[in-house]
């Protein structure tokens, strides 16, 4: 179950590997990775909400985009595990949790991107192993087109950059879609209220089948907690729509490119539905996209096929020991680079 505290005790994280029979890769000692710091930083005018553990001179910095619509409070029990070996950082993009909230914004991921760039500029990071979500999934993508030199790897978690390979009943699920989507010229009121309610993420938890170990009850509150006032929940329907405006940008064929001739290490991160044929990337939200992105680029560093898509609460520990592994070699990648 995530710890929603801002302080995790290291005795539960060592009781779950012993109970695992794991062997973590970090050294859960005093010092850095004892403690999540909750941060602002001010972005052309906006506040921008961030959540960073781990020492700032190890390099690269893992960077985790949010798992739209969820805030990065998602990540705390990964950044908390993390921190002892890396420098790590979870954001809340503009529009999104405890972030500024411009309703007159552009939320298309070309502008998200911009925007990422300048927030990196304004907390002084320069080079990122980036963590690509769900409906983040085109903006860090556009991100690491516009800005090669800055990304060192690419971990891809259930996402699309293939929106013309995306079919029923592959997407983004029905409350989501239902959400943005539904005529709101009719009972506007009532889809205002849903959107961004507790009833909103405890549906969203259920149709991503979250595991039932996952206090999902105690998380949808929390996520909602950011989206009470009318002009927050404004503001998540147009970042929501925003992603799906930029599915029929003329910068999705630029992101694709990218991907294809790119050599950055990277890392798919995709569920696998059992009924389906074993070895095929598939997840209920995005379908068979993990294989597109296999087929677009052969040279991926890593694969994992059997996460779940909210594998970050289920088991962080586990997670942090994979993704570790992976930091390494993004870091040995850097090296050689220079």
């Amino acid at each position: 179950m995530l710890q929603l505290s801002r302080y995790v005790g290291w005795g539960l994280v060592m009781g779950l590997l012993l109970g695992a029979g794991r062997v973590l890769l970090l050294d859960p000692s005093e010092g850095w990775g004892a403690e999540v710091l909750e941060k602002l930083v001010t972005v052309e005018g906006g506040e921008i909400f961030y959540r960073e553990a781990g020492d700032p001179s190890r390099k690269p910095t893992l960077l985790l985009l949010p798992d739209l619509p969820l805030s990065s409070l998602l990540y705390q029990d990964l950044l908390s595990v993390l921190a002892k070996a890396h420098h790590v950082i979870a954001l809340d993009v503009y529009g999104s949790g405890k972030s500024w909230k411009p309703l007159e914004a552009d939320y298309r991921a070309d502008a998200q991107s911009r925007h990422l760039k300048k927030f990196l500029d304004a907390i002084q990071v320069s080079e990122v192993v980036l963590w690509v979500p769900g409906l983040s999934g085109l903006m860090g993508f556009d991100f690491a087109a516009r800005y090669p030199n800055q990304i060192k790897g690419l971990i891809i978690v259930n996402t699309s950059i293939f929106p013309d390979k995306l079919t029923p009943p592959a997407g983004p699920p029905s409350v989501i879609r239902r959400s943005v989507f539904t005529d709101m010229s009719t009972n506007v009121r009532e889809r205002m209220e849903f959107l961004g309610s507790k009833e909103f993420f405890k549906m969203l938890f259920a149709q991503a089948n979250t595991a039932a170990s996952v206090n999902t009850e105690d998380l949808a509150e929390k996520f909602a907690e950011d989206y009470k006032a009318r002009e927050a929940r404004e503001a998540l329907l147009k970042l929501l729509r925003g992603w799906f405006d930029s599915l029929s940008s003329s910068s999705v064929a630029a992101v694709q490119n990218w991907w294809r001739s790119s050599e950055v290490p990277a890392w798919l991160i995709f569920s696998e539905d059992p009924r389906r044929t074993s070895g095929k990337l598939w997840n209920p939200l995005f379908g068979n996209q993990g294989d597109y992105f296999r087929e677009a680029r052969q040279h991926v560093t890593y694969l994992h096929k059997s996460g779940g898509h909210f594998l970050v609460l289920e088991d962080p520990v586990g997670l942090a020991e994979e993704v570790s592994r992976f930091m390494e070699e993004a870091s040995r990648g850097r090296e050689t680079d220079r």
